[in-house]
């Protein structure tokens, strides 16, 4: 696969783009030829095929797509319109593909082609020109306006730069935009009160241990039940991100967000072994998508939920992605549980707002 990629290329997807968009738009207009020249039946058999095509190409066009978007780190207002055009790609496929599969019977079937079903074909196929417009503008913004594909560069400053220079020793900082930044600093044992709220536990099952000297990182032991911290305002898509280090074999610590009470929320969680992205609905677990990693050392573990995308990253690279109803706008925060020691460095969240 990798041989058919130019060097200029990052991946397949930019190369296959215009294809269902010249074949489906031309597919369109041919059914209203069709439509008008009702007498020459070779027309009739040109749309049908132009539809199959059309749509066989959308279904390429929107593989690539996704496996060009998880390949790639993009800046925090990228995400929203990621997903948007994810979806909307998704509808597109969708309607063209039944509109081609009901060509396809038709000329398989060698049935005589009706005025009701070309007007019936171009009528939905005609509508569905909407969803491929907006598919295709919401790819040009991702690449003319977020450079999506361009440079492999994350562009945006995250809240931990802006915060950087303010003298946050153990405070958190809150942003204009809704995001927010907590260094733990030197008194971070005595600030984890006055910041966070406990959304499920209690202080007692949260064991606080002093940082190696010179360190002014928060250490602690959750208790084999979990442990679920809150904080900052409540927000709906989001990007939360937490340096971290976890020393244990049995134990789990990760980000939660969209959470609503303790028994209902969106999280993404770290082994020793695994990241693991789901959705606790009532008390009950449900894993999105799982896979094995190795985490013993520092790393970035960032979660980013937008629409019904549900992505986690360790140090920039993707490696759990899920889909699902998004919840209503909820607290953020951390969960940890089980036979491991915790240390944190930074933890920043920031909301995801698609420029105007």
């Amino acid at each position: 696969m990798e041989r058919m990629i130019p060097e200029w290329a990052p991946n397949l997807h930019p190369l296959m783009v215009h294809f269902p968009i010249a074949l489906l738009i031309s597919a369109v207009g041919l059914n209203l030829l069709a439509l008008v020249l009702r007498r020459v039946d070779w027309l009739k058999n040109a749309t049908a095929s132009l539809f199959i095509l059309g749509a066989i190409s959308a279904g390429v066009t929107y593989l690539t797509g996704r496996q060009a978007a998880d390949s790639i780190d993009l800046p925090t207002d990228a995400y929203s319109v990621l997903s948007e055009h994810a979806d909307l790609a998704l509808l597109t496929l969708i309607l063209y593909g039944v509109v081609a599969a009901i060509n396809a019977f038709f000329l398989w079937k060698s049935f005589d082609v009706k005025p009701w079903f070309l007007y019936g074909t171009f009528l939905a196929a005609a509508g569905g020109l909407y969803f491929l417009v907006e598919t295709g503008e919401h790819g040009g913004e991702l690449v003319f306006r977020h450079g999506a594909g361009i440079s492999a560069v994350r562009t945006v400053d995250d809240p931990g730069r802006a915060a950087a220079n303010m003298g946050s020793n153990g405070s958190l900082v809150l942003s204009e935009d809704g995001s927010w930044i907590w260094d733990p600093g030197a008194d971070a044992s005595k600030l984890v009160d006055q910041y966070f709220r406990w959304m499920q536990g209690r202080p007692a099952d949260l064991k606080i241990l002093s940082p190696s000297e010179g360190e002014s990182d928060l250490v602690f032991e959750p208790a084999s039940s979990p442990v679920i911290l809150v904080v900052g305002p409540t927000v709906a898509d989001v990007e939360v991100s937490v340096t971290v280090r976890l020393d244990g074999s049995n134990g789990e610590f990760g980000i939660v967000h969209h959470v609503q009470d303790s028994l209902n929320y969106d999280f993404v969680s770290l082994t020793v072994s695994a990241m693991r992205l789901g959705r606790m609905i009532d008390g009950k677990e449900r894993i999105l998508n799982e896979k094995p990693i190795e985490a013993r050392d520092w790393v970035e573990l960032r979660a980013v939920a937008a629409g019904r995308h549900f992505r986690g990253y360790i140090d920039g690279e993707l490696i759990t992605h899920g889909h699902g109803r998004p919840l209503p706008a909820g607290l953020v925060g951390i969960r940890a549980m089980g036979g491991v020691t915790v240390q944190l460095r930074k933890l920043w969240a920031r909301p995801l707002t698609e420029e105007s």
